[in-house]
């Protein structure tokens, strides 16, 4: 249905895979990226800045859908208003040009901070386990707060337009070959075992711990510290006091994003299967490994770090997510495959 499709930010990470993908289902791919030559073979290639509207607008011609992956990935990179032109701009002008095309499929990539996680200058509370498209939004950066009103562009052009598409939140993405490397293995079963010691200490010793580290660690958030052109170090070592490392480790990160993780073969098929589903309207679906990324007992986590969520906290088992990939599943057909799960040693 869709004969060739136009990949933007194709000489990225995620874009990359994601072309190779859409050429192993049979489509012709052209890419677009921000610098002058790209090395995938068998595509067509374009040199675009995506704020040039015109630019883009020549770019979409001859195609029959669009997989729009450019962005900034972080508020890390530069300032909000760059942020914001980046990828808000942006992604305007990728659903105006395939508006003025007549193309009927945009599938775009969003995160998991469209809701407000990673990033937030204060706290991000899930209204339920496992988290679902539901969620209430609190964003608080500009990288998040752009990635929402990306995502209200394929509900708008939807309504106007009737361009079907999905917006894929995703979490952190792991690069090929990650999961069974050395080091995040590594990684893993140091904080798996930070988390088994962590739970024989007295409860009042772990609650008044646990109090400790949050009161910090939005106290740092609160200082946009995670921002572009910000000088205040996130503190580590004796800045921390009695906090142990590996609780401050779980609470500033993982906690925030919810222990989730994904893998960039799997993203690239969630893209692939976006364009060739069947299906209509605009849509935001999560896209994560199917457990969390220390494949640990979910519950303990939720207990541990949310205990004041307890609506769906019974329905988690094992080492479940703790976002739920159901909508995705019933829209599109992804399950993840390559998991954090398969590589436990």
């Amino acid at each position: 249905m869709y004969d060739k499709v136009l990949v933007t930010g194709s000489n990225g990470f995620v874009g990359r895979a994601t072309v190779e993908r859409i050429l192993s289902r049979g489509h012709d791919v052209r890419g677009l990226d921000v610098q002058p030559t790209s090395s995938i073979s068998g595509i067509e290639y374009c040199s675009c800045d995506v704020r040039e509207f015109q630019q883009v607008r020549d770019a979409v011609v001859g195609c029959d859908a669009v997989v729009h992956l450019a962005a900034l990935p972080s508020p890390r990179f530069v300032d909000g208003p760059s942020t914001f032109d980046v990828n808000v701009t942006g992604s305007y002008n990728i659903f105006e040009a395939a508006d003025q095309e007549g193309i009927q499929r945009v599938v775009q990539a969003s995160s998991m901070n469209a809701v407000g996680c990673t990033w937030n200058l204060d706290d991000f509370v899930p209204d339920r386990f496992p988290m679902d498209e539901n969620q209430t939004v609190a964003v608080s950066d500009p990288y998040s707060l752009s990635k929402r009103i990306s995502e209200t562009l394929g509900q708008y052009y939807w309504h106007r337009s009737g361009i079907s598409g999905v917006a894929l939140r995703m979490p952190g993405v792991l690069s090929e070959g990650a999961i069974d490397s050395d080091d995040f293995l590594a990684f893993r079963n140091q904080m798996r075992s930070f988390l088994d010691e962590f739970q024989t200490r007295p409860t009042a010793e772990q609650k008044r711990l646990l109090g400790l580290v949050r009161r910090q660690v939005l106290e740092f958030r609160a200082t946009r510290g995670l921002e572009f052109g910000t000088d205040v170090p996130e503190p580590t070592g004796d800045d921390l006091g009695e906090i142990p490392e590996g609780l401050w480790e779980q609470y500033m990160w993982q906690r925030f994003m919810l222990w989730s993780v994904v893998d960039v073969r799997d993203a690239a098929q969630a893209f692939a299967k976006s364009i060739d589903a069947d299906y209509t309207g605009a849509h935001e679906l999560w896209i994560t490994d199917r457990v969390n990324s220390l494949v640990y007992d979910s519950r303990t986590l939720v207990t541990l770090f949310f205990p004041g969520v307890t609506n769906g906290r019974g329905e988690l088992a094992g080492a479940e997510s703790l976002i739920s990939t159901r909508k995705a599943q019933a829209l599109l057909g992804f399950s993840a495959e390559y998991s954090v799960a398969d590589v436990l040693r």
